[in-house]
């Protein structure tokens, strides 16, 4: 009787193997949460006019034309309000200024790289305290702005999933949030 127990073990392990095996992916296979939906974010650019002398409208008109951004990080989040880490997905944009990802059913938001928790510091530390140039950093300003992201969307099944946003790229002396910039403007 030893001998027959034991010759049905290998048996019972494979049986139990393959329950085990057929939960797990039964799981998955059911769960529609772990879908995954393709996303496409394609980012434009425009700037400020940042000169002395007063530009011409064809000037204007080619800083506010959008154009293709380029090489431009994203970072995508769960949620809709930015906390600067825990980003499900960080891509630079390729030449036509698009990433394409693929992401679950959800709420997301797209911050740039000026909404990380590292530049967020970087802030803190240089505008903490008043200068010649700048004032000091507005601390419930910063953390308004900071969680507002560019933008949110909702991925689910049946749903557009192209998202365009544009980067503005104003000028150094503006470029700083929750500050006054007090210093001298070009010629």
């Amino acid at each position: 009787m030893r001998a027959t127990i034991q010759s049905y073990l290998p048996l019972l392990a494979l049986t139990v193997g393959i329950f085990l095996l057929s939960c797990i992916s039964g799981k998955k296979k059911n769960s529609s949460t772990d879908e995954l939906y393709k996303v496409e974010v394609m980012v434009t650019q425009t700037s400020s006019y940042c000169g002395g002398a007063r530009p011409s409208e064809e000037m204007l008109q080619e800083l506010n034309t959008l154009k293709p951004a380029s090489g431009l990080t994203i970072y995508i989040g769960k949620g809709n309000s930015n906390h600067g880490v825990d980003f499900v997905v960080s891509s630079k944009t390729d030449e036509l200024g698009k990433v394409s990802v693929e992401l679950s059913e959800g709420i997301y938001y797209i911050v740039f790289d000026n909404k990380t928790a590292a530049y967020k510091e970087s802030l803190l530390t240089t505008y903490g305290t008043e200068t010649k140039d700048y004032s000091a950093i507005d601390i419930t300003c910063l953390e308004s702005w900071f969680a507002t992201p560019e933008i949110t969307f909702h991925v689910q099944k049946n749903n557009l999933r192209t998202i365009v946003l544009n980067h503005h790229i104003p000028c150094s002396w503006s470029a700083i949030p929750c500050v006054n910039y007090r210093g001298p403007l070009p010629p």
